[in-house]
C-alpha cells in the first residue's frame, strides 16, 4: 500500500488575508514611488515670477503681431482699429482681437503703442479685455511681432473719462497703453468710464 501524503488545505480566510496584504503593499509601494517622483520632479520655471495663468506656447509664426497678458488670460491677435470722420475709431467689428488705433504707433514700434479691447461683446460674452482690471503693477505684457518678443511691465492701472485723448498722446518712454471700457450704467446701457492699463518696456 502506498501512503501518498497530501498538502494540508490551507483554510479560506487565511488565503483571502494573503491576497489582501499583497493588494495593499502593491498600493502602498506605488503611492510612494508616485510621491518620490513628484518630490524630485523639476518644478516649471518662470522667470519673470509673473503668475502664468495661462499655458500656451511661444507663437512660432503669425500673420498678426500677438497680445499675450498671462495674468489677464490674454492671448489675442492685433489687428489695426480705422479712424471714421464720424465716428472716431470704429471697433464694431473687433470681436475678440486687440486693435491698435490707426494714427498711433505699431506695435513693435519704440513710440507709444494705444490698444483697444472689448471687455464684453453684443452677445454678453467676455471679452478679450475683461480681466484686464486684475492687473497689477509689477505684471508682465508680451508683445510678438514678427519674430521678436518684446516685453512690458505694468505701471499703471486707473480709471478716466470716455473723452479723455491724453492717454494716447504720443510718447518717448517706450509705453504700452491698453484701453477697455469701465463703469457700466444699467439705466443708460452704456459704459460710463474708460479703463486704462500702461505699461513700460522692460
Amino acid at each position: 500500500m502506498v501512503n501518498i501524503m497530501r498538502p494540508r488545505r490551507q483554510p479560506q480566510n487565511q488565503i483571502a488575508c494573503g491576497v489582501v496584504v499583497v493588494i495593499v503593499g502593491i498600493l502602498f509601494g506605488g503611492i510612494f514611488t508616485l510621491w518620490r517622483f513628484t518630490l524630485s520632479a523639476p518644478q516649471p520655471s518662470n522667470p519673470t515670477n509673473t503668475p502664468l495663468r495661462i499655458d500656451l506656447q511661444t507663437p512660432t509664426h503669425s500673420e498678426f503681431p500677438i497680445l499675450l497678458i498671462p495674468a489677464a488670460q490674454v492671448y489675442a491677435d492685433i489687428t489695426e482699429v480705422y479712424l471714421s470722420d464720424e465716428m472716431g475709431w470704429d471697433v464694431s467689428n473687433l470681436g475678440q482681437k486687440v486693435g491698435y488705433l490707426q494714427g498711433t504707433a505699431r506695435p513693435g514700434s519704440e513710440h507709444h503703442v494705444v490698444l483697444v479691447g472689448h471687455v464684453e461683446l453684443r452677445d454678453g460674452a467676455p471679452g478679450v479685455f475683461k480681466k484686464l482690471d486684475k492687473l497689477t503693477s509689477g505684471d508682465i505684457v508680451i508683445l510678438y511681432v514678427g519674430a521678436r518678443e518684446i516685453r512690458y511691465t505694468v505701471t499703471e492701472v486707473f480709471e478716466t473719462d470716455t473723452y479723455n485723448l491724453s492717454v494716447i498722446a504720443d510718447s518717448t518712454d517706450k509705453l504700452l497703453t491698453m484701453i477697455t471700457c469701465a463703469g457700466y450704467d444699467f439705466i443708460s446701457n452704456t459704459y460710463q468710464k474708460r479703463l486704462v492699463v500702461q505699461a513700460k518696456k522692460i
